[in-house]
């Protein structure tokens, strides 16, 4: 059985100087390599020719197009103007993809083996923002809100880090009262 990435591979290869958006390339693939896709076209969710084809579309645009440049440079895409177009070429930049593993190599090197996830970070800004910012911060868990919007209602509603700016620390102690009588805020959210 023939991989996404190695379809985009042959199929490109196969179009040379031709440039094709992720539904055209779908299109073709259902052309060229329908016994291949022929489970994944018995399933109920792709009733519709049109939504067999944007599912394959959506995976061409995804991580198999990252994985085909990764298998062959000859495979290019241009993001800008906005369409993204997929095409073969036969001298690709190699200098640009070097300087690409350059960077990413850097970066790796910066950051070492050890991984992070988002929540693995938010002690670390929480220390920064505190010594170097003078802000008293705290973490929202948002897995401890109550969901009252339904499925994904609750997504934006929590920000991750909340923190507090208290701005009456250097004002005289007239000044204090006079802002605590007049209703007005002494800290900044």
């Amino acid at each position: 059985m023939t991989s996404r990435p190695q379809m985009i591979i042959e199929t490109l290869k196969s179009n040379k100087g031709t440039k094709f958006t992720a539904r055209e390339l779908a299109k073709l693939f259902i052309e060229r390599y329908s016994s291949a896709l022929a489970d994944k076209r018995t399933n109920p969710r792709y009733d519709t020719d049109d939504k067999f084809i944007a599912q394959l579309a959506a995976e061409i645009g995804g991580e198999r197009t990252v994985r085909a440049k990764q298998q062959c440079p000859n495979v290019v895409t241009r993001d800008k103007p906005r369409t993204r177009l997929y095409y073969w070429d036969d001298a690709p930049q190699t200098e640009e993809l070097e300087d690409v593993d350059i960077d990413r190599k850097d970066a790796q090197s910066c950051v070492g083996s050890t991984s992070f996830s988002e929540h693995d970070l938010y002690p670390m800004l929480v220390e920064f923002l505190n010594k170097d910012m003078g802000l008293n911060c705290q973490r929202i868990d948002e897995r401890r809100s109550i969901n009252s919007q339904g499925s994904g209602g609750n997504h934006w509603l929590h920000p991750d880090i909340v923190a507090m700016e208290p701005l009456d620390q250097s004002w005289d102690e007239t000044v204090r009262t006079c802002v605590r009588h007049g209703n007005d805020k002494s800290i900044r959210l």
